[in-house]
């Protein structure tokens, strides 16, 4: 066995060699890469590439030689989204050999497809996507005499990445390597092995690579069945086995040829009772289904299962779930479901049991935690504890989850996560530890994976990496199982191409870390933790409680957690105000349901777009048709939620190309019905954009004028065997491509002569600018109806006004709203300006010409001034007319590339004013150049109309009126300032007689000797001081003042003061200007004195008198 696999290694080295010699040998004979001829020191390149050295693949190209080197890299070829097709000439009943001397894609979205016929319409033979290593590869076989290489990438850069490609006929293989891809290599197990990874390759299986299969061994015996396959129909074996024992492979006859299962993939297979049973998957339409199958592994016949059916059960339709046969505490063996992809509902989030002895499916209500609906997602059971163990999975998010579903207690928990998210991975029990391998983190398939394999110990609760070499080459989509206690074996899946080999690996790590340490190394451990009874690793419970987002799996996890206030935090000896039945465990799950279908399959009702507890008497909005009930593009691209891919005419929602196509069989998705068509490839109207289409070919109509139609064909013609292949083109464009709007000349042959009907451009593939519609592939533009008011229009007709004030979708109107007026569909808009008022106006980037229009209505010259803010230059054209219109219009004045001008039009030459024959002034401005570093920058222009007179009476006239004006304005301003004057001078002397009555007086002293007790005296005024007007005087009268008995003739002190007023004087005044010098006289009397003053003053109150007296000023005191 040994020999065998050196023999085959060696023979692949010496043609890896041979291969690499003979692209070696082309490449310094040749210096165009063998893509062209090297003629006159230039490269002259074939048909799909260019570049100096023919070093860019960008179209479409074939090989048609019996054999050849294909290469591509950093200094080979780039292979940038086209095609090479190996299409040896002369050859009948020969298959082509293909042998990948190196392949390494850049880890994005870059793939080499390689299909076996004469187009991307014929069968997958192979795809590779990242680095593969050649020694592992078989040689690609094709049958049909063509190749297919569709290489595509997303123009990410990428360094020392690309292809070594070598290609043979049967009868034309490569020297000294007759065997290799032959069919002829040894029989047997041939093994490679290092350290605990070993690797094991059959001859049987070289052309068996597969993903997505069900495996399952029995009795020794290792059962392979269905699974993704890239080769041929006729040879791809649906149901293999192998003998563990011996390692020989055969393929299983199965007695009952018409009566088997159809082919499918992402299914599952369980054992019960000596019998093999299938489940679920994609067949090969892409059509998800619910049928199980069982085979009988005694007489080797398939039987079709039919359950009994329940009233309120429909058996689900899932791919990508799990699935294992479970022996319950109370007798029952059943197949327990766990979650995967269902049609309607999307992901399931149930756990469904299939009864065996009851024939009878049914949905497990299920306590504890409440994982989320997922797909590719990884179990084991454990048939000692009956605990299922789930890991990882995807739906919209990819999760790192693990959890364990024991299966009497129907009861979830939730155990710590892994390091990295992954699905369609594979996880196997050895032991007391689970060890997981490969899978996916990225959902669009385009990194490359670089998953490293782990394990979880079950006693210690921890994830631990697990060492891995060459071997152990990351994949997704395989199948994975336990061999003995200790040995993990790993079939097919897909890491670049689809794999053939058996990978195993056998546990050499102790289940336990912490479990084998005594108290004193346990103590002095790091991670574990000597809890009185055992030694045990230290779970991080914070980090899984806070990672419990529900109440429920709050308190569904392995850690004393708790959720108080909608928050789940580690609670370790310490209380908890809530416990598990405080859970409203009903409406968390409902709440987590995002399909309308899956919502009321678990009895939750759907509200408007959102999953609800359901309720007595509530009413379930109607869920809509799944997208892939639709058969047909029109149907599917209708509804927003799906699309179409062409390539396998199915029907899928937005999103799940991923989950449908995992290994990229579909290469095209419509998502409008505008894309629909019997023949995708018709909807392209150019040979350029028919070529974009790998799929596509160009038939031209003949005319010699680039005509033709789009179709879905090869290099033999359409796909539709009923049209003619005359002028068929798959490999290139005819080289005239004028879109059927001109031809070409035989000098020139793809020189367009003359674009007609409203075309223009290289390729006659543009409307003018007064055109709109697409020209393409004989279309026609169609003429916009702008009234000479536009140069361009937009693409739905719509004219792009290049006059200020001109507007509606064809020109036709004036913005009378703004101040424009004129007749737009006969003439064009002006702005009508007034004589004397100087205008600024913003003209916009698209204005181009701006009309203005002055009708003066005096008889005056005037002057017309025109001007650019910032100078740009304009052409200004002045005009005058005598009906204010287009007729009779005479030019005055032309001014071309200007910034400012101005005209005088005399009044003895052009008579304004005449209201019977109005003649008006209009001023054209058009060209205007805005400024080339600010395109969106707006030009301010200032315009306006000075009207001139040279009339010596009027101007007289008119400085008479101002004189005379300013006179009389003068004179009212004058008298009214007397007016005001007068009053405020008598204001001011009424101002200053109060305040000289209120100024105080000289003292006088009087000396009473006697008052007369029995007499009665008036007091009255004892003085006068007239003014100097004479008009009025100041009056002073003596005022008895109270005293102690307030009575005159006691015997007492008593007290005068002395009081003044302002009044009108009425008889001449003769007191004595002084009174005498002596302060006491004691023979006066009192009353003599009184009297004296009463006989000379009399007081005669006016209405300016003022009331009432002033403050004494005096106080008098009578002595003895």
């Amino acid at each position: 066995m040994f020999g065998n696999a050196v023999k085959i290694v060696v023979l692949l080295m010496q043609y890896i060699i041979i291969a690499e010699s003979v692209y070696a040998l082309n490449k310094n004979t040749n210096p165009c890469n063998g893509n062209g001829q090297y003629v006159d020191g230039k490269c002259q390149c074939n048909d799909g590439f260019s570049g100096e050295v023919c070093e860019s693949c960008i179209g479409r190209f074939v090989l048609t030689d019996n054999s050849g080197t294909i290469s591509s890299g950093a200094d080979m070829v780039h292979f940038s989204n086209c095609m090479g097709i190996i299409q040896p000439k002369n050859i009948t009943n020969k298959s082509i050999y293909i042998q990948f001397v190196y392949v390494e894609n850049s880890c994005s979205c870059d793939f080499l497809n390689v299909y076996d016929g004469y187009s991307v319409h014929d069968p997958f033979l192979a795809t590779f996507h990242g680095a593969v290593d050649p020694i592992q590869l078989p040689a690609v076989v094709s049958s049909t005499g063509s190749v297919v290489l569709q290489f595509n990438n997303d123009d990410m850069p990428f360094l020392n990445k690309g292809y070594t490609i070598y290609y043979w006929l049967d009868d034309y293989p490569p020297s000294d390597t007759e065997d290799v891809g032959s069919g002829d290599e040894p029989a047997g197990d041939n093994t490679t092995c290092i350290e605990n990874w070993c690797m094991h390759k059959w001859p049987e299986l070289l052309k068996q690579g597969r993903a997505s299969s069900a495996v399952q061994s029995l009795n020794g015996m290792l059962y392979i069945h269905g699974g993704y396959l890239f080769t041929l129909a006729s040879e791809q074996k649906d149901f293999m086995r192998m003998n563990m024992t011996s390692f020989e492979w055969d393929v299983i006859t199965i007695s009952n040829n018409s009566y088997t299962p159809d082919t499918r993939y992402d299914h599952t297979m369980v054992v019960w009772q000596e019998n093999l049973y299938i489940y679920g998957g994609s067949l090969s339409s892409h059509i998800i289904t619910n049928e199980m199958w069982m085979y009988n592994t005694t007489i080797s016949t398939w039987k079709k299962i039919i359950a009994n059916k329940t009233f309120d059960f429909e058996i689900p339709s899932l791919k990508g779930h799990t699935a294992h046969s479970v022996k319950l505490k109370n007798g029952r063996d059943v197949i327990l479901v766990f979650f995967g992809y269902h049609p309607g509902w999307k992901f399931s989030p149930f756990v469904f049991e299939f009864d065996f002895i009851n024939n009878l499916w049914s949905k497990v209500p299920t306590t504890g935690a409440m994982p989320i609906g997922r797909y590719g997602h990884a179990s084991v059971h454990d048939q000692d504890t009956n605990n299922v163990y789930v890991h990882g999975g995807s739906n919209d998010n990819i999760y790192y989850h693990l959890y364990v579903y024991n299966a009497d207690a129907m009861l979830w928990k939730i155990l710590p996560h892994s390091p990295k998210v992954r699905y369609l991975h594979s996880m196997v029990m050895l032991g007391r530890s689970l060890y997981v391998y490969g899978g996916l983190s990225d959902a669009a398939h385009c990194q490359c994976s670089t998953l490293t394999t782990v394990r979880y110990s079950i006693d210690d609760k921890i994830w631990l990496n697990v060492e891995e070499n060459e071997l152990a080459s990351a994949r997704f989509g395989h199948s994975a199982f336990g061999h003995g206690n200790r040995t993990m074996a790993i079939y097919g899946g897909y890491d670049g191409t689809m794999r053939n080999e058996i990978i195993t690996l056998q546990d050499a790590n102790s289940d336990e870390i912490c479990g084998n340490l005594n108290i004193t190394q346990c103590e002095m451990s790091k991670v574990c933790d000597f809890d009185g009874h055992n030694c045990t690793y230290n779970v991080d419970c914070v980090s899984i409680c806070n990672a419990a987002t529900t109440c429920s799996d709050c308190f569904s996890t392995i850690c004393d957690c708790c959720f108080d206030f909608g928050t789940c935090t580690f609670t370790k000896n310490s209380s908890c105000l809530t416990n598990f039945t405080n859970c409203n465990i009903e409406e968390e799950f409902c709440s987590e349901l995002k399909e309308c279908s899956l919502c009321n399959e678990a009895g939750c009702s759907w509200q408007g777009n959102n999953c609800r507890v359901k309720i007595d008497n509530t009413t379930t909005s109607d869920c809509l048709m799944p997208c892939e009930s639709f058969t047909s593009c029109m149907e599917c691209s209708d509804s927003q939620r799906c699309q179409w891919c062409d390539t396998t005419n199915t029907c899928i929602p937005h999103g799940t190309s991923n989950i449908y196509f995992p290994y990229g069989t579909c290469t095209h998705f419509i998502t409008t019905t505008s894309q629909c068509k019997d023949d995708p490839c018709t909807k392209y109207q150019s040979c350029d954009d028919c070529f974009q289409d790998d799929g596509c070919g160009w038939q031209d109509l003949g005319g010699n004028n680039g005509y033709g139609s789009c179709l879905s064909g090869s290099t033999i013609g359409p796909v539709d065997a009923s049209l003619s292949s005359d002028n068929w083109h798959f490999l290139e464009c005819p080289a005239c491509q004028c879109n059927g709007h001109s031809t070409c000349s035989p000098d020139q042959p793809d020189v367009c002569t003359e674009c007609t009907g409203g075309t223009n451009g290289f390729k006659c593939s543009l409307c003018d600018g007064l055109f709109y519609g697409d020209p393409s592939n004989g279309r026609n533009c169609t003429a916009c109806e702008c009234n000479g008011h536009a140069e361009e229009c937009q693409s739905d007709g719509e004219c792009v006004c290049n006059v200020k004030g001109v507007v509606g979708s064809n020109c036709e109107r004036c913005g009378s709203v703004s101040g424009y007026q004129g007749d737009a569909q006969n003439d064009t808009c002006f702005f009508e300006m007034k004589v004397l008022v100087e205008y600024s106006f913003p003209i916009s980037y698209e204005d181009s010409k701006f009309n203005l229009v002055c009708c003066p209505t005096l008889s005056y010259d005037i002057t017309v001034n025109v001007e650019t803010i910032y100078g740009q230059p304009i052409n200004i054209t002045m005009t005058t007319n005598t009906t204010n219109s287009h007729e009779n219009e005479t030019v005055v004045a032309f001014f071309s590339n200007v910034s400012s001008a101005s005209v005088r039009f005399p009044q003895k030459e052009y008579h304004f004013g005449n209201h019977n024959d109005l003649r008006c002034v209009r001023i054209y401005l058009s060209d205007i150049q805005h400024l080339q570093n600010m395109p969106d920058a707006t030009l301010l222009l200032k315009a306006s109309v000075i009207q001139n007179s040279t009339s010596i009476g009027l101007l007289i006239a008119i400085f008479l009126l101002c004189f005379t004006s300013l006179v009389l304005i003068t004179s009212i301003i004058y008298k009214a300032n007397r007016i005001i004057m007068s009053r405020r001078r008598r204001r001011a002397h009424e101002v200053n007689l109060e305040a000289l009555a209120a100024r105080p007086f000289s003292c006088v002293y009087f000396s009473v000797d006697q008052l007369d007790n029995n007499s009665s005296h008036e007091l009255d005024v004892i003085c006068e001081e007239p003014c100097s007007e004479g008009e009025a005087s100041v009056f002073t009268t003596v005022l008895f003042l109270p005293s102690e008995t307030n009575n005159p003739s006691e015997e007492s002190s008593h007290y005068f003061a002395l009081g003044s007023c302002i009044g009108t004087t009425t008889t001449t005044c003769s007191v004595p200007s002084t009174f005498p010098q002596s302060t006491k006289h004691k023979e006066s009397k009192f009353n003599s004195l009184v009297n004296t003053a009463r006989s000379v003053v009399t007081i005669t109150r006016s209405p300016r008198d003022r009331t009432g007296f002033d403050n004494p000023v005096l106080q008098l005191e009578l002595a003895d």
